[in-house]
């Protein structure tokens, strides 16, 4: 599934941060957020944006459980995990362990697949 996320430059540093601790690329770990969150932010916020960013990301995820995922319900998945917001009053475990554990096993062949492809496209016009 393709979509776009629109972040805030603290919630984009943050996620790429993340990314590179993981070793993964930033669709991969955006993707593991999105799909354990869904549920959980999908029930609070059906359509409505709880911060949209100023920083607007295209970004392909893995939607292996076919939820019917839309750039608002993404990027109130990254919000909620970076910013832990209170719902009703009630503090949510954002960062629970199943995100954690994923992030930590998983292994992303493509991580550096935009850094080569850049990398390639300026040299093919002699930019390097």
């Amino acid at each position: 599934m393709e979509t776009y996320i629109f972040l805030s430059v603290k919630d984009k540093k943050a996620l790429e941060r993340l990314a590179e601790v993981k070793r993964l690329s930033i669709s991969t770990t955006a993707g593991i957020i999105i799909n354990h969150l869904y549920p959980l932010v999908n029930t609070w916020y059906p359509l409505e944006y709880i911060a949209k960013g100023e920083r607007m990301i295209h970004i392909k995820i893995r939607n292996n459980t076919k939820m019917n995922i839309n750039s608002i319900h993404a990027t109130n998945c990254l919000y909620c995990y970076f910013n832990k917001p209170l719902i009703k009053g009630q503090k949510i475990n954002w960062q629970n362990k199943g995100i954690q554990k994923e992030l930590d096993k998983t292994e992303d062949p493509n991580r550096n697949k935009n850094m080569e492809i850049r990398i390639a496209y300026r040299l093919k016009k002699g930019l390097i």
